[in-house]
């Protein structure tokens, strides 16, 4: 079948869905279904407890790549265990496990193969994608949470108390007005963006979708340019994590942005290490 879809429906995989004009709309942006969270005290029906949390995911997806480099920069690597998908999503099966020099087994303990495993064993007639990341409980089972900035900001903070507080505070309060105002623009226009040009039809809807890609760009290399070390200051936040993974070098040819290349964003280049 030609562009078929991979989904789950009430279920059961497949491979091979017939792509309608709505899922095919929808195919490239990531929408988490499942939506808990961990808390400090545990009132959210999840405590926050040492190796009881498991991170699924994959470099390859930027979304999912954030998480990591939150993880990282907490020093969360003994509280919160991680496996690796392999970056070759786009099988017959979706994303999945192996012991290679690019993934890793299931080592949470749960003997899976395939992603879908795990939605299937935490919503037996689940309907929808297959995505990473995936924040997933050892002890019910299930999984916690699979929206990419619901999770980091949880690892930002949720275990503070039982791991000494490590890393920068990427959601701090007196900048949380502003961190909200510019996530929204990297998500609409930026993280969405990118998809936009490469799903575009026609030349058209191409250019649009490229100016404002480049728009966006463009105000955030200005917001770079009076010597900031950070988007919005001199602290990292979440924004800086999201901005600087979402347009990587493989982001011009594999989402068709090469008609302007990142180069020319100076600031950028300079502040991010480009």
């Amino acid at each position: 079948m030609v562009n078929a879809m991979k989904l789950m429906i009430n279920g059961i995989w497949r491979g091979d869905v017939e792509p309608t004009p709505e899922l095919r709309a929808q195919q490239m942006i990531h929408a988490g279904r499942f939506r808990d969270r961990i808390s400090a005290d545990g009132a959210s029906g999840f405590r926050a407890e040492p190796g009881r949390y498991h991170l699924y995911a994959s470099p390859a997806c930027p979304f999912s790549h954030r998480v990591l480099i939150v993880r990282a920069l907490k020093q969360l690597e003994d509280i919160v265990g991680v496996s690796i998908l392999h970056p070759h999503w786009d099988t017959p099966n979706g994303w999945g496990f192996a012991d290679t020099a690019l993934s890793t087994i299931d080592g949470a303990g749960n003997g899976f193969r395939r992603l879908h495993e795990a939605y299937r064993a935490s919503a037996p007639d689940y309907t929808g994608k297959v995505t990473v990341p995936v924040l997933w409980d050892r002890r019910s089972c299930r999984i916690v949470n699979n929206e990419s900035l619901e999770i980091a900001a949880m690892l930002n903070d949720a275990f503070d108390a039982i791991a000494g507080d490590r890393g920068p505070d990427l959601c701090p309060a007196d900048l949380k007005s502003d961190m909200d105002d510019l996530n929204d623009g990297i998500a609409r226009r930026l993280s969405v963006g990118v998809y936009a040009v490469a799903g575009a039809t026609h030349q058209g809807a191409y250019a649009a979708a490229m100016d404002q890609l480049f728009g966006f760009l463009d105000e955030l290399d200005g917001r770079l340019s009076d010597g900031r070390r950070f988007c919005l200051g001199e602290r990292p936040t979440l924004a800086d994590v999201l901005s600087t993974r979402r347009w990587c070098a493989s982001t011009p040819c594999t989402i068709r942005c090469s008609a302007r290349a990142a180069g020319g964003l100076s600031t950028i280049r300079t502040c991010r290490g480009c």
